[in-house]
């Protein structure tokens, strides 16, 4: 069974969501200090009805007001049309490109290390550490998936 790209972005969107959000006109704005750009960006989410120029100097707005740079992700499944070219003539360019993939995985293939479940204190250390977080993005980090409505596992490879 697939997901789906849809289904996969409301995932990753759901897994990150910070505790400052709102949404505006079909597209969801999240203002976190931390390091994820999913849980600190302009989300398109579904269809809006306002001209692109207007929300998008809205959304720059928002963001300035907060001090964190506006960055809109663009995801084929949920992107508007013109929304790339309308971004582009405010000057502003694709970075970070992401590939999003999906497959089935044969229950076999996950035979291998032990996998232990920290609690998620210890887990943000961890995930922190390998990083290279500073301790404030590790806190916002800690803060937005702490509050998520959803149930979460943390998950750790141990080896020696």
């Amino acid at each position: 069974m697939t997901t789906g790209p849809r289904r996969l972005e409301e995932l990753t969107l759901n897994s990150s969501a910070p505790p400052g959000q709102l949404l505006y006109d079909g597209w969801l704005l999240r203002f976190s200090p931390g390091k994820a750009k999913r849980a600190r960006s302009v989300n398109p989410v579904y269809a809006s009805t306002l001209p692109l120029e207007e929300k998008v100097g809205h959304c720059e707005r928002l963001y300035r007001e907060r001090g964190l740079p506006a960055i809109f992700r663009l995801s084929e499944p949920t992107m508007p049309d013109g929304l790339e070219a309308c971004l582009a003539a405010r000057g502003y360019g694709r970075f970070d490109t992401t590939q999003v993939r999906e497959a089935a995985i044969d229950p076999a293939a996950l035979a291998g290390p032990e996998v232990g479940h920290p609690r998620l204190e210890e887990w943000f250390d961890l995930v922190g550490s390998l990083r290279g977080s500073p301790i404030a993005q590790r806190a916002a980090h800690l803060a937005r998936l702490a509050a998520l409505p959803l149930p979460m596992r943390t998950a750790a490879i141990l080896e020696d």
